[in-house]
């Protein structure tokens, strides 16, 4: 599996893990009453993968960079 690849399957997976994030963000928003600390976790959680995902995505980018620059 080339470098690529991995990449890409990390942004897959981290980007499912933000979709049930995500949707418990939502469900939590939509309860009458709202759960402060539950709120600030998911919010902390949210952050860190959005991170990660920008990560992965200057990876991505290098290693797309690089594969250009083998093929000249």
């Amino acid at each position: 599996m080339t470098r690529l690849s991995e990449i890409l399957d990390q942004m897959t997976a981290v980007l499912n893990d933000l979709k049930t994030v995500m949707d418990a963000e939502q469900q939590q928003l939509s309860v009458g009453q709202i759960n402060g600390s539950q709120l600030q976790r998911i919010t902390e959680e949210k952050s860190s993968l959005l991170a990660t995902l920008d990560y992965l995505e200057q990876q991505r980018r290098l290693e797309q960079k690089r594969a250009a620059q083998r093929k000249r």
